[in-house]
């Protein structure tokens, strides 16, 4: 299962996104720089190595996290 966490400001704006892929259960932390969120958000399906890290590059261009939840969304 890979999950999406982006790390964003109080305005939603991105500053970096996180994937990793891990079985259920597992967990990682991420420790955000003072004045960020941690979020994790809804994403498509991220292929594996290089293609991957380009997507979530893409993902991140321009992006705001919206929502409320456990799970936020990603918007352009």
């Amino acid at each position: 299962m890979t999950s999406v966490f982006a790390l964003h400001d109080e305005s939603g704006r991105v500053h970096s996104l996180v994937g990793f892929e891990a079985s259920e259960g597992s967990g990682m932390s991420l420790v955000p720089e003072p004045g960020l969120t941690v979020s994790e958000v809804e994403a498509p399906a991220l292929r594996k190595g290089v293609e991957g890290l380009n997507q979530l590059r893409n993902l991140a261009k321009d992006a705001r996290v919206e929502g409320s939840g456990k799970v936020k969304r990603l918007i352009k």
